[in-house]
């Protein structure tokens, strides 16, 4: 932010270095004349708004990733609610967001295959959204899903550690090491 404000009132400052006429010497420094002036400061002007430019594509590019990102995200998400809820939408919905998040069509496309108009497909697609976020917001089974993949694989991580710290130790208790191998091979197998 402050660098955008020093750039502004750089810009400025040069702008108004080009418009306004060198001052004449009154002493016995020479000064260049109005041209030479204005020709700096005109270059010094281009390669400021080129900075500016360059930081500006930089700060879109920025944004473009965190966008990308966010829908990215918001695919995701609504396909995992629509797996859980998906069977709670009304038929017309389910078939709007599964041709849309699943299949990946556009809004004109779904349209054109059921026969509908853009916005109807587009309001079909917000309302199943919203639902989907309710039932959510109700039931928390995708909360609860992703808490117990957490709890998953915290439990694979202590078994791993204790059967390591069971090699280093060199520990002949065998009936501790069986049962941590035997927790860490169910876990493989239900993943």
């Amino acid at each position: 932010m402050f660098i955008h404000l020093f750039h502004t009132l750089l810009a400025i400052l040069l702008i108004y270095l080009i418009f306004t006429p060198c001052p004449r010497a009154t002493s016995k420094i020479s000064l260049p004349d109005d041209a030479v002036c204005r020709n700096f400061s005109k270059k010094i002007l281009t390669k400021m708004l080129l900075s500016i430019k360059l930081n500006n594509v930089k700060l879109i590019g920025l944004t473009l990733v965190m966008r990308i990102e966010t829908m990215f995200n918001k695919v995701i998400e609504m396909s995992m609610l629509y797996d859980f809820y998906g069977q709670l939408l009304t038929d017309k919905q389910r078939d709007v967001m599964q041709l849309h998040y699943e299949d990946d069509y556009s809004l004109s496309e779904i349209g054109e295959i059921l026969a509908i108009s853009r916005q109807a497909v587009h309001d079909a697609i917000k309302k199943a959204e919203k639902s989907l976020k309710d039932y959510e917001e109700k039931l928390k089974l995708l909360q609860k899903f992703n808490e117990t993949i957490i709890r998953y694989n915290r439990i694979q991580e202590l078994a791993d550690q204790a059967i390591q710290g069971l090699e280093k130790e060199n520990i002949k208790d065998m009936g501790i090491k069986n049962i941590l191998i035997e927790i860490k091979n169910e876990l493989k197998e239900d993943s």
